[in-house]
């Protein structure tokens, strides 16, 4: 689907306009006209003057565009470059007013001011940035308003003219690396860019002599470049310089300059800014210089390139965004990466409880082999362990009853026999086929009595003698020796 925008340059002595359009095969100019300015005896010659020029001609071009641009004549800004204690635009919007008072030549309650940021000019700045700032004064914008609504015109954007379109389009092809000047020439007015790092870092207009009008401009091009300058800690020199503008004597400015400076100068042409821009055979026949900068805003605006827009009819989605965008950037940010977080924590914990298995079967087997060294094939190591632990206690069981108890069976039927009243210490078990001998010692003589008696009455032992039973009298405590017959 195509996009197309009107373009609408008011300049001093004439009124220059056009329609370009985007679509599949890129930016395309459909149509151009110009027409100079009325001439009008009253006082408010300027805005009046404005108003009948720009009715026929809005009639010429008809009403098939999406979105409207105007720029205004330079003469009507103030401009200064600041170096703001904020990145964030809704802190700089809050103390912009505050930051430009002493600077105003107007009251800064009666002026309205934007500004574009300058990140690559302060790049190195940490808790700073700078900012190209414009300001109007209110009474001049409502003016210009009131007299596009007469006209039924509608503006999204209203900027500066005098080049500044024209200059925006040279910044974005400059040697980045470069520091050059940019020149729009009008009648009495110049208009003068610095620009660095691919960005206009300053923007100053000139009267100048209309008797000597090279010396003049040239002089203030050196003014400029000083100015520039001063404002950085690391000053560059001039590469370049490129003029554009409707006087009859660019050529011979360009000239001049060029000998007076000592480096190149050349005249803009937009065909080559804006990538061999095509002008179809139907469009105006006016001379190229006085719709340039016209073509360069809707070239600007169709780009997206950020200019100075005075209309304020930007929606309140829209303005929220420029104002919190470095907020809604984190916070889209840290949502992603929360949500891949949820996503990811399954796996994650699927893969760890996986590990953990793997490390609980190779346990398992482990102590599978050092209970059952002699089994080599292991399947399922927990149901075979559970198989040879039945089998083991169904012998031990048929051990029992078949007349050879296991030697734990018996140390257990001792165990229970014997009262915990009897001070009675084994000290030695040895286990024959048919008999066992137990070695021990007690307090008393009765004891081992007792201990014989316990032993009669379990039904394993059928027969216990005491073989000897003696006084040690260096413990001072009977060691005894029985021999049970099983």
């Amino acid at each position: 689907m195509s996009t197309s925008v009107l373009t609408i340059d008011i300049q001093q002595d004439q009124i220059s306009s056009a329609i370009l359009s985007q679509g599949l095969k890129g930016i395309r100019i459909v149509e151009t006209a110009c027409s100079p300015m009325v001439e009008m005896a009253e006082a408010d010659v300027p805005f009046q003057a404005v108003k009948k020029t720009l009715i026929p001609l809005l009639e010429k071009l008809g009403q098939g565009y999406d979105r409207c641009v105007i720029s205004l004549p330079l003469s009507c800004f103030f401009f200064r470059t600041l170096d703001l204690p904020f990145k964030n635009r809704k802190k700089i919007s809050q103390i912009l007013s505050l930051e430009l008072e002493r600077y105003l030549p107007w009251p800064v309650e009666d002026v309205i001011s934007d500004f574009c940021l300058l990140p690559k000019n302060s790049k190195d700045a940490f808790e700073t940035t700078m900012a190209g700032v414009a300001s109007i004064q209110t009474g001049h914008l409502e003016q210009f308003k009131t007299i596009f609504s007469e006209c039924g015109v509608h503006p999204d954007v209203i900027t500066a003219g005098s080049g500044y379109g024209s200059a925006l389009v040279y910044a974005g092809t400059a040697d980045p690396d470069a520091f050059c000047l940019f020149a729009h020439v009008e009648p009495l007015l110049a208009s003068v860019y610095a620009v660095r790092w691919g960005e206009l870092v300053f923007t100053r207009t000139v009267s100048f002599d209309a008797d000597h009008p090279v010396p003049s401009i040239t002089k203030n091009l050196i003014h400029t470049v000083l100015s520039v300058n001063e404002m950085f800690t690391n000053p560059l020199e001039l590469k370049e310089i490129v003029l554009s503008g409707t006087v009859s004597f660019l050529p011979t400015l360009v000239a001049e300059t060029e000998k007076e400076l000592a480096m190149p100068v050349r005249v803009f042409d937009m065909l080559i800014g804006a990538q061999r821009l095509p002008i179809p055979e139907s469009v105006s026949e006016d001379p190229p210089d006085v719709i340039w900068n016209a073509i360069a805003m809707g070239v600007n605006e169709i780009k997206g390139v950020e200019t100075f827009n005075f209309s304020r009819q930007v929606s309140d989605l829209a303005l929220f965004y420029q104002e919190n965008k470095s907020s809604i950037l984190v916070s889209a940010v840290l949502s992603f990466f929360l949500f891949l977080a949820w996503t990811l924590n399954p796996m994650v914990q699927m893969n760890r409880m996986e590990r953990q298995i793997e490390q609980l079967d190779t346990r398992i087997v482990r102590v599978f082999k050092s209970c059952f060294p002699d089994v080599t094939t292991i399947v399922d190591p927990v149901h075979q362990m559970q198989l040879k632990v039945a089998a083991l206690t169904e012998k031990k069981n048929l051990a029992v009853f078949d007349g050879y108890p296991l030697c734990i069976d018996v140390l257990n039927e001792i165990s229970n026999s014997l009262p915990p009243s009897l001070d009675i210490v084994f000290s030695r078990f040895v286990r024959a086929e048919n008999n066992l001998i137990v070695t021990g010692s007690a307090a008393q003589f009765n004891t081992i009595d007792k201990m014989k008696n316990h032993f009669k009455n379990i039904a394993l032992f059928k027969e216990v003698d005491i073989h000897s039973a003696s006084m040690d009298k260096k413990d001072k405590r009977v060691t005894f020796n029985l021999k049970i017959v099983l």
